[in-house]
C-alpha cells in the first residue's frame, strides 16, 4: 500500500499528519486532499494488467491507503456503448452494491473510520449516499446516524432503515439536515461531503476504472455526476499524469443542472468543461430504457441531455469518445418515477381470502 505524506489542504494548502481521523483543515476548514509519495508508488508499483485480477476498487490498492477493503465491495462497473451514439460510453455505477456511485467512496471513508476507531459515523444526504454509509457501515459494525429530507426516495430511505442505522427525517432541504446534523450528531463522525478525505480517495477509482477500460487512454470529455465526482476525477487524472499511467490530452468535464459548489466549478472550469442546465428529464429516461436497455437515473438521464446539448452546439462532435456517468441505478427513483409516470398500483376487484371470494 503507498505512504500518505500528509493531507493537503486544498484552499491554504496546509499540511497535516494522517496519525488520527481528520475532518476538515484546522487552519482554515477547506477540504483535505490525501498525498501520497507518487515517486515511490512510480518506482514501486506497475499500474493494472489483464494478469492481475483484483476486484472492486481494491484492484487500485496501489494508489489507495492500507483500509482499502471491505465486505461489500464496489467498483468493476461495465462501461456500456451506446447503441444510437456512435461516440457515447455509459459507466453504469447502478451495479454497486447498493446501487449508486456513493458506494465507492464510502467503502474507502467506513474502512478508514474503521481503521482510526471511530464508533459512531453521521451524515446529512439527499438518499443514495445515507443508504450507502448505511450499508457500509453496517458490514464493519459502525453505528450510523443518517439525516434526511423529507422529499428522500423512498427505496433510499428504506434502506437506511434496513440497514439498522439510525434515521431523522427533516423538514427542510439538505442545508436544513446539515444543521440538524451539527445540533443533534456531535459525537459522530460526520461524512458528509467534503467533510473528511477519504471519501474523495474511494471516489476516484472510478476515473482509473474508465480510463483502464479505456486501454489506458483519456476519453475526449466525462459528464460526471453532480457533487465531489468532478473533484474526485480530476485527482485521479493528476495522479495517473504522475505516474505516466495515461496517455492523451485530460479530457473535458461537464455536469448536468445549476446547483454546484466553488470547488466543483473550478474544477470544471480548468478542465475546459462546465455546467450545463438541462429539463425534464423523464422522457429521455423512458427513451432509453426502451430504445438503449439501460434504465438510468433521473441525473442519468439529465447527462443525456447534456451531451445532446453539447452536440447541438459544436462543443463535441460525433466522432469524441464521452463518457457518460449513469450515477445510480433508475430504480433508486423508482417512486418518483412512478408519480412522473401517474402510475398507480391496481388492486383486483376481487381477491381470495382464506378459499372465499370477496365481495366486487
Amino acid at each position: 500500500m503507498p505512504r500518505i505524506t500528509s493531507l493537503e489542504c486544498s484552499r491554504c494548502h496546509h499540511h497535516v499528519d494522517s496519525d488520527s481521523a481528520r475532518t476538515v483543515c484546522p487552519a482554515c476548514n477547506g477540504f483535505l486532499f490525501v498525498r501520497y509519495d507518487m515517486e515511490e508508488i512510480k518506482r514501486s508499483r506497475r499500474r493494472p494488467d489483464a494478469g492481475s485480477l483484483g476486484a472492486g476498487i481494491g484492484r487500485y490498492a496501489a494508489v489507495l491507503p492500507e483500509f482499502a477493503a471491505s465486505s461489500l465491495g464496489s467498483g468493476g462497473t461495465p462501461l456500456l456503448p451506446s447503441r444510437r451514439f456512435a461516440g457515447l460510453l455509459v459507466k453504469d455505477e447502478g451495479r454497486n452494491p447498493t446501487g449508486s456511485f456513493e458506494d465507492r467512496g464510502m467503502e474507502l471513508a467506513v474502512a478508514a473510520a474503521k481503521h482510526y476507531g471511530v464508533q459512531q459515523l453521521s451524515i446529512a444526504a439527499e438518499g443514495e449516499a445515507a443508504a450507502s454509509l448505511s450499508a457500509y457501515a453496517n458490514a464493519v459494525a459502525i453505528g450510523a446516524r443518517v439525516f434526511l429530507p423529507q422529499d428522500v426516495p423512498m427505496p433510499s430511505h428504506l434502506q437506511c432503515v434496513a440497514f439498522g442505522a439510525e434515521v431523522t427525517v427533516v423538514l427542510g432541504s439538505i442545508r436544513d439536515c446539515e444543521r440538524k446534523l451539527e445540533q443533534e450528531a456531535k459525537n459522530g463522525f460526520n461524512l458528509s461531503e467534503l467533510k473528511e478525505p477519504f471519501r474523495l480517495e474511494g471516489a476516484k477509482t472510478i476515473a482509473y476504472e474508465l480510463v483502464e477500460q479505456m486501454g489506458w487512454s483519456y476519453p475526449d470529455g466525462v459528464i460526471c455526476p453532480a457533487g465531489i465526482g468532478a473533484v474526485a476525477i480530476w485527482k485521479a487524472f493528476e495522479e495517473m499524469e504522475q505516474l505516466g499511467w495515461v496517455a492523451g490530452r485530460r479530457p473535458r468535464l461537464y455536469v448536468s443542472g445549476s446547483d454546484t459548489g466553488s470547488f466543483e466549478s473550478g474544477v470544471l472550469e480548468a478542465s475546459g468543461g462546465r455546467v450545463v442546465e438541462g429539463t425534464d428529464a423523464l422522457a429521455t429516461l423512458l427513451d432509453w430504457a426502451r430504445h438503449e436497455g439501460i434504465l438510468l437515473s433521473p441525473e442519468g438521464a439529465a447527462g443525456v441531455q447534456t451531451y445532446q446539448a453539447l452536440l447541438a452546439s459544436g462543443e463535441v462532435a460525433v466522432t469524441d469518445r464521452v463518457v457518460l456517468i449513469n450515477g445510480s441505478r433508475g430504480l433508486n427513483y423508482a417512486e418518483v418515477i412512478a408519480r412522473a409516470l401517474r402510475l398507480r398500483p391496481k388492486l383486483p376487484s376481487s381477491l381470495p381470502v382464506g378459499g372465499i371470494i370477496t365481495p366486487q
